[in-house]
């Protein structure tokens, strides 16, 4: 069971006892933190969030929890403001104490101070959180009219042939699922762009992020309204990896299913950047 989910059935199980002592330390955590920008994840795994997330997280002034899944706990109906801030903060705090994920490091390390103050909150959980969405349109207007804060949605990107071939080694479910599947979650990203202002959403291709780290997370601070000491961008640049994996290498792809990864690239803009690559 996902975090997300393990916080929704002790929910439920709360509500029937009228009583429980952590979701008050939860609540009372929240409280305690005054940021001035929320934000989420939209697209598909396996496409650079958990790195994003923890460079991120790794600025002082920026907490985001891994996989916390509080747009499903949203949809199904908690709207404590003091209780999400909470659980974020706890989670970010133990994830933090073992920042490992799918078997992959991501500890960001350098020397810095203690932030005077959070400014910015979030929950990294794109996939799930595009899969409500897209089930649920109505629900970014919801978020948008509940938050007490600002939202800033990252929309994270990455080559299709790479994340469909990732997955399909991870879930089993095959590339032809796989390849409707990539192209289902990136067509409710752009249509989440379109219910947003310009000001509310940033993508971020995982590609530009390896090649230009320091521009890309400068780009992606700004958006957030945050600054990084020379230090933090340095030591974010150095956890980046010098070149993408190319895990499209690592399956065998018929020709029919190449022609549909292209045929979806086609008719989706900002994945026109990828048209040309193949197999």
């Amino acid at each position: 069971m996902s975090i997300g989910g393990s916080l929704l059935a002790a929910r439920r199980s709360a509500q029937r006892l009228n009583i429980w002592p952590e979701r008050r330390r939860l609540m009372a955590l929240g409280a305690s933190v005054s940021p001035k920008y929320f934000t989420l994840f939209l697209g598909n795994p396996r496409s650079g969030t958990t790195l994003i997330r923890s460079l991120l997280d790794a600025n002082p002034e920026i907490t985001i929890s891994q996989e916390l899944n509080l747009v499903e706990l949203f949809a199904h109906g908690e709207r404590s403001w003091d209780y999400m801030c909470g659980a974020i903060l706890d989670n970010a705090a133990r994830f933090g104490a073992n920042p490992v994920w799918n078997g992959y490091p991501y500890e960001v390390s350098y020397e810095h101070g203690t932030a005077s103050e959070i400014l910015v909150i979030g929950d990294k959980k794109a996939s799930r959180t595009s899969a409500i969405i897209g089930e649920q349109p109505e629900l970014i207007a919801r978020l948008l009219k509940w938050s007490p804060l600002p939202i800033r949605f990252i929309h994270c990107v990455r080559a299709p042939l790479d994340v469909i071939a990732t997955k399909t080694r991870k879930n089993g479910k095959g590339l032809t699922r796989n390849i409707d599947i990539y192209f289902e979650r990136e067509s409710i990203s752009m249509q989440a762009e379109q219910q947003l202002q310009k000001e509310q959403f940033h993508r971020i291709h995982l590609e530009d992020m390896i090649s230009a780290p320091q521009d890309s997370l400068k780009a992606l601070l700004a958006f957030l309204g945050v600054d990084g000491s020379s230090k933090y961008i340095e030591a974010c640049a150095a956890r980046v990896l010098s070149s993408p994996r190319r895990s499209r290498d690592a399956v065998e792809w018929t020709e029919a299913q190449n022609e549909a990864v292209q045929a979806g690239i086609s008719k989706i803009e900002y994945l026109h950047r990828y048209q040309e690559i193949r197999t």
